[in-house]
């Protein structure tokens, strides 16, 4: 199933908890983006075509443009084949050839698929739900620096799913989410200063992760 925003905080009445109880409600703290990102390095023609196909929305294209790279073996063609498969974009959604492109990708390396595929595990979808699998793909995604894999993994760690419980390691790892710019990352590692898992509890803590991540999503607007 998809990871669920972060709970609601009863924090002071200031405007970045105000903020991230709108966030909480529409569900924009939400980690569960399948096909988060395009990788967008061009190793071919026809893949620079297919990237500016993708940006103009033409995602018919975009899947004829790049299924030669894919199929040649090119792990960042193949990652976006996964997305358009993921997404339904220019070709029927299928999940099943999602995953198939997302582990091709992965398994070469690919920061992003390697993301995605924990993501697909953790949904269940073409497959059974993984969450041991799936923390096995994030921790190869964050040791390569990518947040939204960083701050996935902190989850499972949070929650003792996939891996043991270990707050420590959720600590770090929204951490290092974080300060690569991923706010939802400091907003859980807020709420883990709040209730005093794994640190002591401190209100001023709690504030200053929330502000953090304020001010983090206010740049990125």
């Amino acid at each position: 199933m998809p990871f669920p925003a972060p709970p609601h905080c009863s924090c002071e009445n200031n405007s970045e908890t105000r903020w991230f109880h709108r966030c909480v409600v529409t569900g924009v703290l939400s980690v569960a983006l399948s096909g988060l990102c395009w990788a967008t390095q061009p190793v071919s023609t026809g893949q620079d075509q297919a990237s500016r196909s993708y940006e103009q929305g033409d995602f018919s294209a975009a899947f004829l443009e790049i299924q030669p790279a894919a199929e040649a073996g090119n792990p960042d063609a193949q990652h976006n084949l996964g997305v358009l498969y993921d997404r339904g974009l220019g070709v029927g959604k299928n999940s099943r050839e999602a995953l198939k492109w997302f582990r091709k990708a992965a398994i070469q390396g690919q920061p992003a698929a390697q993301y995605n595929l924990g993501l697909i595990l953790i949904r269940g979808e073409g497959v059974p739900v993984n969450p041991s699998e799936a923390a096995t793909w994030f921790k190869k995604s964050a040791d390569q620096g990518l947040a939204e894999a960083q701050y996935s993994l902190g989850l499972l760690y949070q929650r003792g799913e996939g891996v043991p419980q270990n707050y420590r390691e959720a600590i770090g790892l929204f951490r290092s989410a974080g300060e690569h710019g991923y706010p939802a990352a400091y907003y859980s590692l807020g709420l883990m200063y709040r209730y005093g898992e794994g640190v002591p509890a401190s209100a001023a803590e709690s504030r200053r992760f929330h502000h953090l991540a304020a001010t983090l999503e206010v740049a990125d607007a």
